[in-house]
């Protein structure tokens, strides 16, 4: 994308600008536990049992309720069980937060990003192994594949976490995008840190790579190719990317970042916001539980694609690794298994866990990073649920994984199932 085009809103953010006229009047939900929600596909859920509200409500105050400024929510079979909301979109106006507020999704874009690049896959546009210079000629690296960039085995510098290596080379005023980060790895023959496939190693700089792999692709701004292909298919309405955060920061459903709850001190914006991809995409609790739904129903990909997706990496030496295409990969309390990611970027810490046999979803929305720690309340609230409400696998319950998928896996080994993934 051009740079002229970074300072103007993207059809995503006209949208949700005009939305937040009436959006704080949809629920009233902050800082009590909810009785009517909305579901996933708009309709409405009865009130949630107060056995569960009272559990996960204790476990939430136990983890620091005073540090905790977001929304908490836990679905089974696309339906909240639970959620609450504490604290703030802005402290100063007072604005307080509900499910309808929209926060940076910081690394939980990457889901969204390989789901992108897997249905050019689907469409025959691409294959998972071909050299990403055959879709960006410019790019100067003639072994890395699609795979590797989806897997973080590129060995490419990240030009987020590797500011040390990064810093002499990145502008000093203005925002850059995916297309001036492109140009610094060829104008400064940037060499990776490793061959491609040796091991795993998580970087940025990838993703933002693959967002433009799908801009050459499909011709099409990676704003725009999100909106038409996967918020809008999966009904997630209040759901955008964006390379430019004066687009939206004084929109009053935006909640701002904070760098300390104990001062409220504002968080920072910075130039690479400018760069998606590896981030960039903003949404709230219910359009991501939207998204888990449309996954499960295959409305984005098939089954088939989704299992590959969800195995664990391999690199060129066959040792896996628990990050598949797009989503890192965990067990839960009772074994069953469970994708996720989570997101560190300007003070927001979203995460989003989705429980593939359970049928289970626990997605947190924060935007104080260093007071607050999510994982140990996931967790409690994960075996929780799951020996309260969730029905085992064994009790009939449907999964996303196809079985003939399944077994391919399998066979395979694990790291390249005997599907064709070229052209």
């Amino acid at each position: 994308m051009a740079k002229s085009t970074l300072k103007t809103a993207v059809p995503g953010v006209v949208v949700f600008l005009s939305l937040t006229v009436w959006i704080f009047s949809e629920t009233g939900m902050a800082g009590d536990s909810v009785g009517r929600l909305l579901r996933s596909d708009g309709d409405t859920v009865d009130v949630f049992d107060p056995q569960t509200v009272a559990a996960l409500d204790s476990m939430l105050r136990v983890r620091d309720t005073a540090k905790f400024n977001g929304c908490f929510m836990v679905a089974q079979k696309g339906v909240p069980v639970y959620c609450q909301c504490y604290g703030y979109a802005d402290y100063f106006a007072k604005t307080k937060i509900d499910t309808t507020s929209v926060f940076q999704l910081a690394s939980v874009t990457k889901p969204i990003t390989a789901v992108a690049v897997l249905q050019l896959f689907e469409r025959g546009l691409i294959g998972i192994h071909d050299p990403v210079y055959w879709h960006i000629p410019e790019f100067p690296y003639k072994k890395i594949t699609v795979y590797h960039l989806l897997t973080h085995t590129a060995g490419l510098p990240d030009f987020i976490n590797d500011e040390w290596f990064f810093r002499r080379y990145l502008p000093n005023t203005t925002y850059m995008d995916n297309e001036d980060l492109l140009k610094i790895l060829v104008k400064y023959n940037i060499q990776p840190f490793f061959s491609p496939g040796y091991k795993y190693s998580y970087s940025n700089t990838g993703y933002a790579m693959l967002a433009l792999l799908v801009e050459r692709v499909t011709k099409t701004s990676f704003e725009e190719y999100l909106a038409k292909n996967i918020f809008d298919p999966a009904g997630m309405r209040y759901t955008f990317a964006t390379r430019n955060v004066a687009d939206i920061k004084d929109s009053p459903a935006f909640v701002r970042p904070y760098k300390s709850l104990s001062g409220y001190a504002p968080g920072y914006y910075q130039k690479l916001d400018g760069v998606i991809g590896d981030k960039g995409v903003y949404s709230n609790a219910h359009d991501l539980l939207r998204f888990d739904r449309a996954l499960r129903r295959n409305l984005l990909l098939s089954r088939q694609t989704q299992e590959l997706a969800y195995q664990k990496g391999l690199t060129a030496k066959k040792d896996t690794f628990a990050y598949g295409l797009g989503w890192r990969q965990m067990q839960a309390a009772d074994g069953s298994r469970v994708v996720y990611h989570q997101g560190l970027w300007n003070s927001y810490n979203p995460s989003f866990f989705r429980y593939l046999e359970r049928d289970m979803t626990i997605i947190v929305m924060h935007n104080n990073v260093p007071e607050f720690k999510p994982l140990k309340m996931i967790r409690d609230a994960e075996a929780y649920v799951l020996s309260k409400i969730a029905p085992r696998p064994s009790d009939g319950v449907p999964t996303t994984v196809d079985e003939t998928a399944a077994e391919t896996v399998q066979e395979s080994g694990g790291g390249e199932p005997n599907v064709n993934l070229q052209r």
